[in-house]
């Protein structure tokens, strides 16, 4: 860090600067963080929200197809 002696009495307030500039990007890095995660939750839950519709459809198709075929074996 700078000094005191280095720069006179701007040497503190630039110390003070650092910190605060050190803790506002490790806020921004936790922001991005979070937005990321996120931004991953989400999309495993589309993919898991398009498997579950994808199977729906599959079971709708197969119980159609079966009560179909029941239909026409008693209807005749």
């Amino acid at each position: 860090m700078a000094s005191p002696q280095l720069f006179g009495s701007y040497g503190e307030q630039i110390d003070q600067l650092l910190v605060v500039a050190i803790d506002l990007l490790s806020k921004i890095l936790e922001l991005v963080e979070i937005l990321c995660y996120t931004h991953h939750r989400a999309i495993l839950f589309d993919a898991q929200q398009s498997y579950l519709a994808a199977q729906n459809l599959q079971h709708s198709r197969y119980y159609s197809s079966f009560h179909t075929a029941r239909y026409i074996a008693t209807s005749n």
